[in-house]
């Protein structure tokens, strides 16, 4: 029995560390999709609420990695389309912090202005989690180097993690 609790023990490490490496990479690819044509080309997502709070857990109990993120990663991924209905109380809760962070205000009168200007242009999608299928490939793409990078470094550690708690178990189930 204890030798079956340091085998789960050792998968819920890896587990967690897989979760840990799919933060890192969801942090990543919001990085690499930061720059915002309507801010000068500023990066407007490294040092964002969506950045800060994305979070992962893991559930051994159903096998399961979540990755959680702010709700308005429905908006910087999809857009929002010009004359969307966005209605002020929601307005309000979401642009509230967004105002002060970056304009240092957050009375109604500024949010009204970022709101206005919101439903009247939209909002340009920029999809992060999107992964185009020639991304793996394509040497004209700039994350190219990223990604493999990201992919052989990692996949390498997990492949040889894997590849022990599985033995181990193997190992167990037969010899015990």
């Amino acid at each position: 029995m204890a030798r079956k609790a340091e085998i789960l023990k050792n998968v819920e490490e890896i587990i967690k560390g897989i979760a840990e490496e799919c933060k890192m990479i969801s942090k990543a690819a919001i990085t690499a999709h930061g720059m915002n044509d309507k801010v000068s080309g500023q990066d407007t997502l490294t040092d964002s609420n969506l950045y800060n709070d994305l979070d992962v857990k893991y559930d051994m109990d159903n096998e399961m990695i979540s990755i959680l993120v702010n709700p308005y990663i429905k908006y910087i991924q999809e857009g929002r389309a010009p004359n969307e209905p966005f209605p002020w109380k929601l307005a309000v809760e979401v642009l509230a912090d967004w105002c002060q962070r970056k304009l240092g205000a957050s009375d109604n009168t500024t949010i009204y202005f970022v709101w206005k200007s919101i439903v009247e242009k939209g909002i340009k999608p920029r999809p992060i989690f999107d992964i185009p299928d020639n991304l793996w490939t394509s040497p004209n793409n700039a994350n190219d180097l990223v990604m493999e990078d990201l992919t052989d470094e990692y996949w390498d550690d997990w492949a040889d993690e894997i590849f022990e708690a599985v033995t181990i178990t193997l190992d167990n189930y037969f010899n015990d």
